[in-house]
């Protein structure tokens, strides 16, 4: 039973905040500004013909750049790893990281009695792949990595990811 693969996944779609919101408003008013602009420009002028290729290619650009704020985190854990990946669109794949459990130097619920832990100025990497701010279940971990150097993440793991988490930690000597 002790060579058993466990892999537990969890996704996570990202709450969007008034800025997100606010530059999706502007950038649709922006579109219809541009495509109002050009269309007293071109409608009584030869070049009238573009005016619905114009509307389309407006019209496309403006919901892809919306869609850019539809984000969403990954977060799998297999053979003690933790790899978070950032979907945005749900066409785009990125892996943010991949970090051996074992290798956490503190991990715990993020609250005002653990701040001293995740919020050290001398962290070169800061991730946060949590569904909100406000989020009551989010977790911080702090790692040295190889490629990103003392490293913090603020996630929402599932329960089962935390006592895999926790497993392997302990069997490193170490406790929460």
């Amino acid at each position: 039973m002790e060579n058993e693969t466990v892999f537990v996944e969890k996704l996570v779609k990202k709450r969007k905040n008034a800025m997100a919101w606010a530059t999706q408003i502007l950038s649709v008013i922006l579109g219809v500004f541009i495509i109002f602009t050009a269309w007293g420009f071109l409608s009584g002028s030869n070049l009238s013909f573009i005016l619905p290729l114009l509307v389309v290619g407006i019209g496309y650009g403006v919901w892809w750049f919306c869609c850019t704020f539809e984000i969403e985190y990954e977060y799998a854990i297999t053979e003690g790893e933790l790899d978070i990946d950032k979907i945005i669109a749900k066409r785009k794949r990125t892996r943010i990281l991949s970090v051996k459990c074992e290798s956490f130097k503190a991990f715990g619920k993020v609250s005002d009695q653990s701040k001293p832990f995740y919020s050290d100025p001398a962290l070169k990497t800061k991730i946060d792949a949590s569904e909100d701010d406000a989020s009551p279940e989010r977790y911080y971990a702090v790692f040295d990595h190889s490629k990103l150097g003392m490293t913090r993440i603020i996630f929402d793991p599932s329960d089962e990811m935390i006592a895999i988490i926790e497993k392997s930690m302990a069997r490193h000597g170490f406790r929460r």
